[in-house]
């Protein structure tokens, strides 16, 4: 619902989560890859291949992610 709401605003090609932001994504539902942080005040950057999991396992989201050229 945060994600839907726009209280999430979205994914990006860079991304720094504070601990307060993963947790928002977590309680929205959206699934992140493995490799995505746990902890906050992180920059992560995923990768093509990340991104096409996030895709991947979120298809009811693909309209609220934005990626962007790499």
């Amino acid at each position: 619902m945060d994600v839907r709401a726009g209280a999430v605003r979205g994914l990006y090609p860079a991304n720094v989560f504070s601990a307060i932001g993963l947790v928002r994504l977590a309680g929205s539902g959206l699934r992140l890859p493995a490799s995505a942080p746990s902890h906050g005040e992180v920059l992560w950057r995923p990768s093509a291949i990340e991104q096409g999991e996030i895709l991947r396992l979120n298809p009811s989201y693909r309209a609220y992610l934005h990626f962007g050229e790499a």
